[in-house]
């Protein structure tokens, strides 16, 4: 019985381990918070290059800029402009 416990254990372990969708994201930076509702900017590092996050909005960070360059102001610009349609 404890073994199949033990078991039972190590597989939920295995499911926590192993993330689903949107979580292999790192924070960089925490930007601050955001001048209208407060809530957090941060700077992030995702598969296809570093991004701004606030809430449910991402914005990828253009090239010609560096990560480390990237302060609260510069973010939010950068969240405010609007999107480029193809």
């Amino acid at each position: 019985l404890f073994k199949i416990k033990q078991e039972a254990n190590l597989a939920i372990e295995e499911k926590r381990s192993n993330p689903g969708r949107g979580r292999g994201s790192k924070t960089l930076k925490e930007l601050g918070n955001h001048p209208k509702d407060k809530k957090p900017i941060n700077l992030m590092d995702g598969k296809y290059g570093p991004y701004v996050k606030h809430g449910k909005k991402n914005v990828s960070i253009p090239k010609d800029n560096s990560p480390d360059d990237i302060t609260l102001d510069i973010a939010i610009d950068l969240l405010n402009k609007p999107k480029k349609k193809k």
